[in-house]
């Protein structure tokens, strides 16, 4: 297309040149002919051509250069066109040549574009194949886990069929919190502070009970303890009584010269003396026990203080046993909801999960009502009737604490059953009001823990026990 364009560009110009070639071939015949005119008439036509020689042959030779110019013109038109016209001969002679190159050319182009589609294809498959290698791995990683889950699964599923599920172990060991050397013990008591007991104390007294029964189990003696109503190791009785619950004669204690006190964290009237004992440099134990993972970890201080681990061993094991035994046989697929007061003649309160009584419905697989984490201690253990009578508990259960069983019931009556609401809930009209007796849910069962697991798993649960 281009190059007709300029064919046609170039013939413009030849005609162009022609007609001012034209156009100058007559103005060149007009002097002339006025010299001719002139000269008829008697003019000197010698001085005429003497006046203008050069006149004379400027247009000539303008004229000459006007002709070589469109000679050339002409020709350098001619040349072009017949280069046109060689192309387009070319065209016209060779068509399917022509088409060939195109053909090779628009192959070419389509060669180039699919070799970059296949790098793009290539770096897309690359990509692909990274993706997908970093998949499978992945897979294969989940898969090997679920293996391993599965295997872990049957392999315990194994254990469970070659172990009875009464040998199965519940409880959560906390003794290994004691560390033993040669001649001491190192523990941290119950205010958190880091103690070290020398072993094997020869005068030790002891402010509280079931400590005191804890010790004796474990074949200790004792110098000193504090006034009990309960049942007392004949083997203590004699015992110099040193004060009771709430408070100790301190004078008394000291004429003592002990070498250990065993102290309650819980009861003031003992952690008072704590001070006294400091001053006079005598070694104490302020420790407290609510679950039977606690009351372990007592044994083995005790066992370990008194050096009979022989002892500590046979008895640890024996409580294990019996509790685990009951644990197992707890349905998986219950759990019953409870409430669980604390009465006393003063007041009625309620116990969470982390009292004695609360930690053993807690292993039992029962929920109790009170307890809630967004809560604090003192507002859980707040009597709400609104709140029992809207989760309406499966059972209710009473401890007390008090000679007078019966001053105790009366406060309750008063406090709770007084209100109409109380006779409306599930437990009370089902007989599941139920209150615990002292010498297992009150004081601490120790060696007896399977009694007292026992006991509530029949209350619970007596299509099981």
């Amino acid at each position: 297309m281009n190059k007709k364009l300029l064919a046609v560009l170039v013939l413009c110009c030849f005609l162009c040149t022609s007609l001012l070639t034209i156009m100058g071939c007559s103005n060149d015949s007009e002097p002339q002919d006025k010299g001719q005119v002139q000269a008829s008439q008697g003019t000197d036509v010698n001085s005429s051509d003497q006046s203008e020689p050069d006149d004379a042959k400027e247009p000539l030779t303008a004229e000459k250069d006007q002709e070589q110019d469109s000679s050339d013109s002409d020709k350098e038109a001619a040349e072009q066109e017949g280069e046109q016209g060689n192309e387009d001969k070319d065209e016209k002679e060779n068509p399917e040549e022509n088409n060939v190159d195109e053909e090779k050319d628009t192959e070419a182009n389509q060669n180039a574009n699919d070799t970059e589609d296949k790098e793009d294809n290539k770096e897309e498959l690359d990509s692909q194949k990274e993706q997908e290698k970093e998949q499978g791995v992945t897979a294969k990683t989940k898969e090997n886990d679920e293996k391993r889950a599965a295997k872990e699964t049957v392999d315990n599923g194994d254990a469970d069929a070659q172990t009875s599920s009464s040998d199965k172990d519940y409880i959560k060991d906390k003794a290994d919190d004691v560390n033993v050397a040669e001649e001491t013990i190192n523990f941290v008591d119950a205010y958190g502070k880091k103690q070290v007991i020398h072993k094997k104390p020869q005068r030790v007294v002891c402010l509280y009970n079931s400590f005191a029964d804890v010790w004796y189990s474990l074949g200790g003696e004792i110098i000193g303890r504090i006034e009990s109503t309960t049942s007392l190791p004949k083997a203590y009785l004699n015992a110099e009584v040193v004060g009771d619950m709430g408070g100790v004669n301190v004078e008394k204690l000291l004429s003592l010269e002990p070498d250990l006190v065993l102290i309650a964290s819980n009861i003031d009237g003992q952690t008072r003396v704590i001070p006294i004992l400091e001053q006079n440099k005598i070694e104490y134990m302020c420790l407290q026990y609510e679950s039977v993972e606690e009351y372990l970890t007592i044994l083995k201080l005790f066992g370990e203080i008194i050096g009979n681990q022989d002892k500590y061993q046979q008895v640890a094991s024996k409580v294990r046993k019996d509790v685990n035994s009951v644990i197992a046989k707890v349905p998986k697929d219950k759990e019953p909801s409870v409430l669980l007061l604390f009465g006393s003649t003063r007041s009625v309160t309620v116990k969470t999960q982390f009292s004695t009584v609360g930690a053993m419905l807690k292993d039992l697989g029962a929920r109790n009502i009170a307890y809630d984490s967004r809560l604090t201690s003192e507002q859980m253990e707040a009597f709400s009737m609104e709140r029992v009578l809207q989760e309406d508990p499966d059972f209710i259960f009473v401890q007390t604490m008090g000679d007078d069983i019966g001053k105790i019931l009366d406060r309750v009556r008063q406090d709770i059953e007084s209100n109409p609401a109380w006779n409306t809930l599930t437990a009370v009209k089902e007989g599941r009001y139920i209150v615990l007796p002292k010498d297992l849910y009150l004081y601490k069962a120790n060696i007896r823990y399977g009694d007292a697991y026992r006991g509530l798993a029949k209350i619970l649960y007596p299509e099981s026990f």
